[in-house]
């Protein structure tokens, strides 16, 4: 058998070489190649998992930081309303005042429909009560039975007041109406 030129010889050589290379390639580094690429994209994948629950984790320790701060501007909504269920003693506290400063007062507590009503038209969801005032007397005793109103340990609101006048002179009564407005939390 005659041997192959030299030239072919090259050329068989560089074939089975290139074939090896290619083998080599296509099956042993182009896996690896993928699988260190997957594995680069988990990696990354796992890091920004992990990332954000550090954050999750930071943001609760910092909420539990503040956990304290919160109830106490809770325990001051708490202190700044009555609880629901208290109007008799909200009435019975408003007639004491009354008679405290020599006012003559018809009170009124907003029925349920009334309290839905003004609800409803002022978008608040909260409970609360609505006292309607109608006092007689001197204008010195309202002004002091405001201002004892105002030191109240809990929040009334008052929107607007209606002052008319009997008569003329200093001494002459004066009539107050006006609607008060107590916000309730539930009891525990």
């Amino acid at each position: 058998m005659k041997q192959p030129s030299l030239k072919k010889q090259i050329i068989i050589f560089l074939l089975q070489n290139l074939l090896v290379v290619l083998l080599i390639g296509g099956f042993i580094i182009y896996p690896a190649a993928k699988n260190i690429f997957e594995l680069k994209k988990n990696i990354e994948q796992t890091h920004d998992e992990l990332e954000q629950e550090y954050t999750k984790t930071k943001h609760l320790k910092k909420s539990l930081q503040e956990l304290d701060s919160v109830k106490e501007v809770t325990a001051q909504f708490t202190s700044s309303t009555i609880p629901v269920g208290s109007e008799l003693p909200m009435i019975t506290l408003f007639e004491q005042l009354a008679q405290r400063y020599d006012i003559d007062q018809n009170l009124s507590l907003g029925t349920q429909d009334t309290v839905r009503y003004a609800m409803a038209k002022s978008n608040i969801s909260d409970k609360y009560y609505v006292f309607s005032f109608l006092n007689h007397g001197t204008y010195k005793h309202h002004l002091q039975f405001l201002r004892e109103l105002e030191s109240m340990p809990f929040y009334v609101i008052i929107d607007k007041l209606q002052w008319s006048t009997h008569g003329s002179g200093p001494t002459n009564d004066v009539t107050l109406r006006f609607d008060a407005l107590v916000y309730a939390h539930a009891t525990q």
